[in-house]
């Protein structure tokens, strides 16, 4: 649910901004990105800039290790075109998987 809600958090500073928003996945963390770099801003109830999973909980990322939010708040590659495609984040401990859908045009996170 942490996850989501920053998922959540990252179009709002798009839509806020001129430069493109995001998150940066790495296998067991990941980090706020203003304009395609890693920027020291708090996460959202977070005392870092950085989420570092729980012990054994691995992430990943259908589509590139990053996810960026235009100032319309629409997911877009690295290069600023629009997602083709929904895109899936998976968070699994090696045993079960929780997958998070962020829609194509509109960054739904349900």
């Amino acid at each position: 649910e942490t996850l989501k809600a920053h998922l959540r958090y990252a179009p709002y500073r798009g839509m806020s901004d001129t430069e493109r928003w995001g998150i940066s996945f790495s296998q067991n963390s990941y980090s706020l990105l203003k304009g395609g770099a890693v920027v020291d801003i708090l996460l959202p109830g977070e005392n870092s800039s950085t989420r570092t999973l729980s012990s054994g909980i691995a992430i990943s990322s259908g589509g590139g290790s990053s996810i960026h939010f235009n100032e319309w708040g629409t997911p877009v590659n690295a290069s600023g075109s629009p997602l083709t495609a929904d895109r899936q984040i998976v968070l699994s401990d090696g045993t079960s998987s929780k997958t998070i859908t962020i829609t194509q045009n509109t960054g739904f996170v349900p």
